[in-house]
């Protein structure tokens, strides 16, 4: 075997041992990434956890579906809706009918449940 040849397979073998330590790298790199991705998950677990348990009730944690649903009732409870200026109510009637009699006298006394 001639010095060149020898030369020459040294780099060949070399090469291939760089080719299988990129691909390792690789695959490494990649099981990092999903090991990182997971223990971040693992640790927003625990934290949620640790607000339940230890947390005052005012600072317990709250899903981002909660939020959701509070910032709604935020919402509704600042639309004020002109309808009100609308509704006209009739003295004499309610949705059942007529006024129970106590309610449109003008005694101040009220019936005695008991005697119903």
């Amino acid at each position: 075997m001639s010095l060149q040849e020898i030369f020459f397979s040294e780099i060949e073998s070399l090469k291939s041992e760089n080719q299988n330590f990129k691909l390792r790298h690789k695959s490494d790199q990649e099981k990092i990434k999903l090991y990182e991705e997971e223990n971040e998950r693992l640790q927003e677990m625990l934290n949620g956890l640790k607000r339940l348990k230890f947390g005052k009730k005012s600072e317990r944690y709250e899903s981002q579906e909660q939020m959701v649903f509070n910032e709604a009732e935020v919402l509704a409870k600042n639309v004020k809706p002109d309808l009100f200026d609308e509704i006209i109510i009739d003295p004499d009637s309610n949705a059942y009918g007529s006024w129970p009699e106590y309610l449109t006298s003008t005694s101040k006394s009220v019936p005695n449940a008991a005697a119903k």
